[in-house]
């Protein structure tokens, strides 16, 4: 990571560089508060880059598409549907390996076509994702030390 000064606070991937790394830039008078957002937007960017890659291979199979997808930090569910067709989900599953990510948004769309954890429900996540149990492992493993590690980044940038 590199930083550097700059008009407004961002983090952004230097597309120059081979290894892909990043820079971070900042105005003379940033605070932590402008780092934590920087941060954050930053890593919201980049799960919203990964659903912009997966949305496509699994709407088309499905009654209908969420109405919107918000990205949030949750105390301890991973995602959500709510009534309306809103998915959400927990903004640490960027941190994660991008098929347990994948496995997540998964299940949350097949809750647009089972609203409950039935047979019929988990039968419509092993069709579009057939290995989810690994990544229903990976969570039960290493679920507490993801949600921890995006809240000491998010709590602790500039200290």
């Amino acid at each position: 990571m590199r930083w550097t000064e700059g008009r407004f606070t961002a983090l952004q991937r230097d597309e120059c560089s081979a290894g892909g790394s990043l820079i971070f830039r900042t105005g003379a008078r940033a605070g932590a508060p402008a780092l934590r957002k920087a941060l954050r937007d930053f890593y919201e960017a980049e799960a919203r880059a990964d659903l912009g890659r997966w949305l496509p291979l699994y709407l088309p199979s499905l009654p209908r598409a969420p109405r919107r997808m918000l990205l949030k930090q949750m105390s301890s569910q991973w995602g959500s549907l709510a009534p309306d067709g809103t998915v959400a989900l927990d903004l640490s599953l960027v941190l994660a390996p991008p098929p347990a990510f994948e496995y997540v948004l998964v299940h949350e769309l097949c809750h647009l076509i089972h609203h409950d954890h039935s047979s019929a429900f988990w039968h419509e996540v092993e069709a579009r994702f057939p290995h989810w149990r690994e990544q229903r492992d990976y969570f039960k493993n290493e679920g507490r030390r993801l949600k921890a590690a995006l809240q000491a980044l998010l709590s602790c940038a500039g200290c």
